[in-house]
């Protein structure tokens, strides 16, 4: 996932948090959300990755 398309996605979901009446998010909430995502499965291959794909 690209920097552009991470800030999108927490922007959305912050957005979506806020339009069901939330007014404030906990910091250990937006660490275990962010948690969740840099171990979610990359969108982008890494050169390894690359290199597996074209051996």
């Amino acid at each position: 996932m690209s920097t552009q398309q991470f800030s999108k996605q927490l922007k959305e979901t912050i957005q979506g948090i806020k339009d069901n009446g939330t007014a404030a998010i906990y910091c250990d909430n937006l660490i275990a959300y962010l948690d969740d995502v840099s171990k979610s499965p990359s969108q982008t291959p890494t050169e390894v990755e690359l290199e597996k794909i074209q051996s």
